[in-house]
């Protein structure tokens, strides 16, 4: 399967709060974006909440994308239980910010060589 395939028609959620951001509920797709302001390759891997993975593995009749947007191109893996098992799984907080948005969270850590290039 490919991106372009599991992307075509995807609509966004209306509701903010959304655990995905985009569905085509016609292919039981879905997909979580991520925007960064740096190369795919600065950091040995990329994050991603447990509450998404945990919402892969507990739907496993749907297909789950999570897509990286960074500077230098658009990456992205899709879910399978397998590989995701192999990836560090750890709880994470940015040491730099000192604001709410640096609560710890339950993390995925993906190694940036996993992520395959889309555009």
């Amino acid at each position: 399967m490919t991106f372009q395939w599991a992307c075509e028609r995807m609509a966004r959620f209306a509701f903010k709060k959304s655990t995905f951001d985009y569905n085509n509920e016609a292919k039981n797709v879905f997909c979580d974006l991520k925007t960064r302001r740096i190369p795919h390759d600065m950091h040995l891997t990329a994050i991603i909440g447990a509450n998404k993975v945990e919402t892969a593995r507990l739907n496993p009749q749907n297909k789950f994308f999570f897509i990286y947007k960074y500077s230098d191109g658009i990456f992205g893996i899709q879910y399978s239980k397998e590989k995701f098992d192999t990836f560090e799984h750890r709880e994470y907080s940015r040491g730099d910010r000192e604001d709410y948005h640096n609560t710890p969270q339950d993390c995925y850590f993906i190694p940036h060589k996993e992520l395959v290039r889309i555009q």
